[in-house]
């Protein structure tokens, strides 16, 4: 359903100060906000936030291992970031729109702009089955299909009315905090929702670059894993 990733690093306004921390740098010179970091929350242990939390601070020059990480929702992490409890947290929509309109963190890394840019097809969203339900169900997986590539077309061709749908399921959030969450997740979705191999190996690549697997456990192709036969 996306094809580009989410994921942003953000930190407390005044340790990117600090720091003399510019939006503009280099990643490498943005993500040595980390050096002064002494907690961080994560969204979930060994999640895709975890993963590029830890490539992150490889990138700024500080060992993953030894800072340390808890997990928390987002809800959560705001609130324990709000009482300075953690320096950072890596979150996605609407959680990163939220805490930025608060006006006390800032971006250092954010997947959806590039950081990493390797990290771009990255098959953030997908729709798994058993290879043989689509056999022996095949109009379910014809009617599924279907209905995901019209969403997608919803999503981008009426935004106003999507951006409508969004709002009635999240009321408690700030009607500004959730049009900005809009904007980021109809740029991170597909014009058609299909995938592509790179988009799988590249999802191997961030759990290696985190250190969650080994180099040789990845596999040489991805193609027997996935169809678009359903999405055309």
């Amino acid at each position: 359903m996306t094809d580009k990733p989410v994921w942003a690093i953000l930190m407390s306004k005044k340790l990117a100060e600090a720091r003399h921390f510019d939006p503009n740098a280099p990643l490498g010179e943005r993500a040595k906000v980390f050096t002064l970091a002494h907690n961080f929350a994560i969204d979930s242990v060994n999640s895709v936030g975890h993963a590029l939390t830890r490539i992150i601070e490889k990138i700024g020059g500080v060992d993953p291992d030894a800072l340390p990480v808890t997990a928390l929702g987002g809800p959560e992490a705001i609130a324990a970031f709000s009482r300075n409890a953690v320096d950072g947290f890596v979150s996605n929509p609407p959680w990163s729109e939220q805490i930025l309109a608060m006006g006390n963190a800032v971006i250092i890394a954010n997947s959806l702009t590039g950081d990493p840019e390797w990290m771009t097809p990255f098959g953030a969203g997908v729709v798994i089955t058993r290879r043989q339900f689509c056999v022996d169900h095949r109009p379910i997986c014809v009617k599924m299909g279907q209905s995901l590539v019209e969403a997608v077309a919803f999503v981008h061709e009426h935004k106003p009315e999507a951006l409508a749908v969004l709002r009635a399921h999240f009321p408690q959030i700030d009607a500004g905090v959730t049009e900005r969450s809009f904007a980021t997740i109809e740029k991170s979705t597909s014009a058609k929702p299909v995938i592509v191999e790179t988009a799988i190996s590249n999802a191997d690549r961030v759990n290696i670059e985190a250190g969650f697997m080994k180099l040789d456990e990845k596999l040489g192709s991805y193609g027997d894993l996935f169809t678009n036969e359903f999405v055309q």
